[in-house]
């Protein structure tokens, strides 16, 4: 199969919105991006660099791309949404962000991944707490401290008591908030 071009920039005010994906003949190109489109794990492996280094307009169509690709590869579905969820994230649309990391928590109990599907739940109570659902935050927060407790993953503990005392610090209840954010501290 011939290599297909893919055109994406993003836009001068670095917003999801007006990130664009056209095709060849469009006039407006700035960059092009060649892959070969058989080879999603390529295209994944792509995202992921774009994605470690801030590229994350970059990083979402191309992450896209490589779930479309994926056909019955459960895994790969699996991490190109959990990957798509904190991307979302990092460019502040939480409402594709919770969808995503909701998909990737489907995918992974599917798969029988307990720490995968308990990184979804943390990374969508991040994006719930983002847009002001608090308590629904907290309610997956403390699942996911019961989870990560259960699976002996400490830094998980560590990061969803720090996540939790955030939420519990913009809710306004500052006092277990710093206890949270001693306890995270301590471990």
């Amino acid at each position: 199969m011939p290599p297909a071009i893919f055109y994406f920039w993003p836009s001068p005010a670095n917003s999801l919105e007006q990130a664009h994906s056209f095709p060849l003949h469009h006039p407006q190109k700035r960059s092009i991006i060649p892959f070969h489109m058989a080879n999603n794990y390529a295209i994944f492996d792509r995202a992921e660099k774009k994605r470690a280094l801030s590229k994350f307009l970059d990083a979402i169509p191309l992450y896209i791309e490589a779930m479309r690709l994926s056909g019955n590869d459960r895994e790969l579905k699996m991490s190109c949404s959990f990957a798509l969820g904190d991307t979302y994230r990092m460019v502040g649309d939480f409402t594709k962000s919770a969808k995503c990391y909701r998909q990737a928590h489907r995918l992974s109990i599917a798969a029988g991944d307990g720490t995968m599907a308990t990184d979804a739940m943390v990374g969508l109570g991040l994006s719930l707490r983002a847009t002001g659902s608090l308590k629904e935050a907290l309610k997956i927060f403390d699942e996911s401290l019961k989870a990560y407790k259960a699976l002996g993953d400490r830094a998980g503990v560590a990061f969803t008591l720090w996540s939790r005392a955030g939420a519990l610090r913009l809710k306004g209840d500052l006092k277990p908030a710093i206890e949270g954010f001693k306890e995270a501290k301590a471990i």
